[in-house]
């Protein structure tokens, strides 16, 4: 069979990458030393997968955050998302890099899923088991030699099984508190919000609760508060005749200028235009075409 197509669910924690055809390996090696201070150029479309065996290393992406991988781990870095590495001590690390085809649907094949860092000790051992086999074959006979694809798949396998089993694990438990999030919003939508109040409600840290926000509903808690608002600021003008203004207010929104910006933002026309067709349908404008 030579096509393949890998399918994951996209997220903040499990990352996805779609492709079919065989992937081609095009790098794969044990590297040490005293002192490293390397950059990474990926390929368009490809994923590098790191153990590191001996001392840590530090990982940067292009918007220079900081990933630090420790003795015993397992790194998955993308293309455009590790741009440099360095460790000021001796380490040791095993990797290996792919190029894949991105697929054109997700109606076949191989689903694979991966987190960006593993650290479950027996999962990374097993991990560096089937790296080590690689590489070896990979130097003896190529991209394509079938021992090699053998435990590139391996590889894939162990990483899809404990990506998906711990994010399921996880899903419940940031569902409930997303939906703890939701519900204070609900009750507190006509106060000031802020993320540290939301935050000390549900008893996590704001970082997380953004986190695990955007990773549950696909929009941050930001979005969420001010399409609440809005939607109430319309209903106050448009079926209880308040002014723009009054409505705000009513919302901890205190700056008219500021509501009409946002609501043109989020709605596409102003407030204005609602008012002289309030039976037209209001669609949110997708985040990502939000000026």
């Amino acid at each position: 069979m030579d096509y393949f197509k890998i399918i994951c669910y996209n997220s903040d924690m499990l990352k996805t990458i779609c492709m079919e055809k065989i992937p081609k390996i095009w790098f794969a090696h044990i590297f040490s030393a005293t002192k490293y201070h390397g950059i990474v150029d990926l390929m368009p479309n490809s994923l590098e997968i790191t153990y590191l065996k001996k001392g840590n290393l530090t990982y940067y992406d292009t918007d220079d955050n900081k990933f630090e991988l420790k003795e015993g781990t397992v790194f998955i870095g993308a293309y455009k998302s590790i741009r440099r590495v360095q460790s000021e001590a001796f380490h040791e690390h095993h990797t290996f890099s792919f190029i894949f085809t991105p697929a054109a649907n997700d109606s076949e094949g191989l689903s694979f899923s991966y987190l960006p860092v593993l650290s479950d000790e027996t999962v990374c051992q097993n991990i560096a088991k089937y790296m080590d086999l690689l590489i070896m074959e990979y130097k003896i006979g190529g991209s394509y030699d079938i021992k090699t694809i053998s435990y590139f798949f391996k590889i894939l396998e162990i990483i899809d099984d404990y990506s998906k089993s711990v994010s399921e694990d996880n899903l419940y438990g940031n569902m409930r508190y997303v939906n703890r999030a939701k519900k204070y919003i609900a009750e507190h939508v006509d106060k000031k919000i802020t993320i540290d109040d939301i935050a000390y409600a549900v008893n996590l840290t704001p970082q997380y609760l953004c986190n695990i926000f955007k990773t549950v509903t696909g929009i941050t808690i930001i979005t969420y508060v001010n399409r609440l608002k809005l939607e109430k600021i319309r209903n106050l003008v448009i079926n209880n005749g308040l002014t723009l203004r009054q409505a705000g207010e009513s919302v901890g929104f205190n700056d008219e200028n500021y509501i009409s910006r946002i609501f043109k933002k989020y709605y596409g026309k102003s407030i204005s235009e609602l008012k002289k067709y309030p039976d037209r349908m209001l669609k949110y404008i997708p985040i990502g075409k939000q000026k």
